[in-house]
C-alpha cells in the first residue's frame, strides 16, 4: 500500500462540472458536494481495471475513494489522499482510516457506528439488501425441520446456533464462542472489524 502525497483531485474527474463553478469555487467543495454517495463516487471507477488481487470497485467507493484515471490510484472525495498499490487482502475503510485518521469521512462513518451500532456506511436499505445476501431463507415445511436445524447451527462447532455477523464482509456462520476466536472471516478471509449479534429464524 503506498500513500502518495496530498495532492487535489484530477479535474478530469469533474471535467463535465468545472463550468459550473464560478471564480471563487473550488474543486474540492465541488468533489464534496457531487461524490457524497457512494454511487456518484463508483461512476468514476467505469475505466478501473478490475484485476483479481485488488479490492472491488464497491467496496473503494464505499469507503469514500473515487478512482483517479491513473495505474490504481484512488482518492478520498473529502480529505484527498491518495492510496495506490492495492491488494485484495487490504480492506479500504481500514487502509483510509489508517492513512488518514483525520478525514472527516472516515471520523463521521466511525461516528455513525457508535450511534447505531453497526458498520458506518450502513443504512435501511443497504441493512435490508445485506439481509438478503446473507441468508435467503426458503419457505420451510415441517418435514424440513431437522433441515432447518442443521442449516441454523455455527458452521465451526455445530453445537449452537450461528449468531455473529462479520463485517465488512457480512457473512453470519457462527455463534459466539467460535466468532471470538476469529480475526478473519472463515469464508472469505476478510479482515474482521466488527461482529454483530444476529437474530436468526430458520423456521
Amino acid at each position: 500500500m503506498e500513500t502518495i502525497s496530498l495532492i487535489p483531485a484530477t479535474a478530469s474527474v469533474f471535467s463535465n462540472k468545472l463550468s459550473k463553478v464560478g471564480p471563487t469555487g473550488s474543486v474540492r467543495a465541488l468533489s464534496q458536494l457531487s461524490l457524497r454517495t457512494a454511487s456518484a463516487r463508483l461512476s468514476t471507477f467505469q475505466r478501473w481495471e478490475q484485476s483479481q488481487n485488488s479490492p472491488t470497485p464497491q467496496a473503494l467507493s464505499s469507503a469514500g475513494f473515487i478512482y483517479r484515471g491513473v495505474a490504481d490510484h484512488t482518492q478520498c472525495f473529502t480529505c484527498l489522499v491518495v492510496l495506490s498499490q492495492w491488494h485484495l487482502e487490504h480492506d479500504p475503510e481500514f487502509e483510509h482510516r489508517r492513512h488518514s485518521p483525520s478525514c472527516d469521512f472516515v471520523l463521521n462513518r466511525e461516528r455513525e457506528s457508535r450511534n447505531y451500532g453497526t458498520q458506518p456506511n450502513s443504512s435501511p436499505s443497504s441493512d435490508i439488501n445485506l439481509l438478503a445476501e446473507i441468508s435467503p431463507v426458503a419457505d420451510v415445511t415441517n418435514k424440513d425441520a431437522s433441515h432447518s436445524t442443521e442449516a441454523s447451527l455455527c458452521k465451526i462447532c455445530y453445537s449452537l446456533d450461528m449468531s455473529i455477523l462479520f463485517r465488512p464482509c457480512g457473512h453470519l456462520l457462527t455463534c459466539r464462542s467460535c466468532a471470538d476466536q476469529l480475526s478473519n472471516c472463515p469464508i472469505c478471509r476478510c479482515p474482521i472489524f466488527e461482529k454483530i449479534r444476529a437474530f436468526v429464524s430458520f423456521e
